[in-house]
């Protein structure tokens, strides 16, 4: 069976390295060969990289002491053939962990580092790409970084705004007070139907509680504890067929604390009318530790999973996002990426190893950006060549037609440098955010926030003020 690696919500499929493969970590980092055997065990289940079943990462940045180069002969027994990476994104709508970080950071606590998803952060904070005609197109962005021989690159799927108008919208919110409830949970709830409310044309919003009757306001609702969230699970998507016009888009979205068991969820139940194209969308509105209810529910509804604490997360991650909410471009998005043979993946999180049936197909809204980053390093930076080829290759079906689609890109390693690298500033400046906020080392966290403040005064993106102004909120560094 094909195995996989799953690095910070990345998931390789199928990649091709010799035997005799260059190992980053021997040159004093944290490095993994392309398609090594991972760290975290082997044939586990895909939601086995939740939270609570993840180890806290290794402590290094998967490169090793800045001004040592990686070592002379290190590629000998090599084979030169390219190194071939096939890759998905998972989890690609989700932003809950990003959101629940900001709203810990300012508040004056440090997120949990097992809750942190690289992934999430991404998602919530993508580059700006310059415009494009094209309905589907993919970008790379390399540069060296202060280590000889090792480099930052990133791909990066965008799938340009739709023309076409929204067909009508429906949307059934369920709020699950089966759990405990309280007047906070109901003030965020209340945030994001206001989202949502001017977006749709028809909004219904019920409880788990049975003898509660539907409403359209959440005012009018009674919202004491009761009820069990499968049947009212079961209760909002027969709400969703039933409501609209025939030409609707109909979407479910669950809220509530996320604090129950993800194994007792009818997962099946929810993939079939996922099948049936109502997606369902889980909104976090208790602790953002609290996820993996919600996220499993997401995964398996074909949704997004977001959390929100306040006005600006629900404008974010609901208000600003109903082409993303109710319109997929493009599903089963998959990247090919193939690398000069001197490469290697390096990844500084713990990685598990699972079967490719398990790697779910993830979506692409119209008008968003999919971003897959990496790490690489040469096995000796003396043997780096300007002129050595990067291939980029994606697939990914159409919503639209049911076609597979292609688009190739290749660029030399020269003609990548020399590019502009804004996109991958950003990208860099995320991801080193994020890896900063696993491991509580206010050297770390002081060096994401120095990344931050230097690329907010070259770029005239906010989302890289906010970042850096987080950061400073860390209690490491008070």
């Amino acid at each position: 069976m094909k195995s996989t690696l799953v690095i910070f919500g990345l998931v390789l499929l199928g990649c091709s390295q010799s035997s005799g493969s260059y190992d980053a970590s021997g040159a004093g980092g944290g490095g993994v060969p392309v398609g090594g055997g991972a760290g975290g065990g082997g044939g586990g289940a895909f939601n086995a990289t939740e939270e609570s079943d993840r180890q806290p990462m290794d402590q290094s940045d998967g490169e090793p002491d800045r001004g040592q180069p990686l070592s002379t002969g290190a590629c000998d027994g090599l084979d030169t053939v390219a190194r071939v990476v096939d890759a998905v994104v998972s989890d690609s709508d989700d932003s809950a962990s990003a959101t629940g970080a900001r709203a810990s950071l300012t508040d004056g606590r440090s997120p949990s580092p097992l809750s942190v998803r690289t992934q999430d952060f991404l998602n919530l904070y993508p580059p700006a790409l310059p415009a494009t005609v094209e309905p589907l197109s993919v970008s790379v962005d390399l540069r060296p970084s202060l280590v000889p021989g090792f480099f930052e690159l990133a791909a990066m799927v965008h799938a340009a705004p739709s023309t076409e108008p929204l067909p009508p919208l429906v949307a059934v919110a369920l709020l699950d007070t089966s759990k405990e409830w309280d007047d906070t949970m109901t003030a965020r709830a209340k945030l994001v139907l206001d989202a949502l409310s001017p977006k749709v044309q028809s909004l219904a919003v019920l409880t788990t509680d049975p003898s509660v009757e539907p409403a359209t306001d959440i005012g009018a609702l009674s919202l004491s504890t009761g009820g069990d969230l499968n049947e009212g699970l079961t209760r909002a998507y027969d709400m969703a067929f039933t409501s609209g016009p025939e030409d609707a888009t109909r979407r479910v979205f669950l809220l509530g604390p996320g604090s129950g068991d993800p194994t007792s969820l009818d997962t099946a139940f929810i993939s079939e009318r996922a099948s049936a194209a109502v997606l369902l969308h889980t909104v976090g509105i208790g602790s953002p530790d609290a996820t993996r209810e919600l996220r499993s529910a997401a995964r398996y509804g074909h949704g997004s999973y977001s959390w929100v604490g306040d006005a600006e997360d629900a404008s974010r991650v609901i208000g600003d996002r109903v082409d993303g909410l109710f319109r997929a471009a493009y599903t089963d998005v998959r990247l090919n990426l193939t690398l000069p043979w001197y490469f290697s993946i390096v990844s500084p999180e713990s990685e598990q190893t699972v079967s490719t049936d398990q790697a779910q197909p993830q979506s692409l809204a119209a008008g968003e950006t999919m971003v897959f980053p990496f790490k690489i390093a040469a096995c000796d930076a003396t043997v780096v060549d300007a002129a050595s080829v990067v291939d980029v290759s994606l697939s990914a079906t159409s919503m639209a037609d049911g076609e597979r689609k292609t688009v190739a890109l290749q660029k030399s390693l020269a003609e990548l440098e020399s590019a502009d690298h804004t996109a991958l500033q950003k990208v860099m400046v995320v991801y080193q955010y994020a890896e900063a906020l696993k491991t509580l080392d206010p050297v770390r966290l002081a060096a994401a926030r120095s990344s931050a403040e230097d690329a907010a005064q070259t770029a005239t993106d906010p989302d890289l003020t906010k970042i850096a102004g987080l950061i400073a909120l860390h209690p490491a560094l008070q």
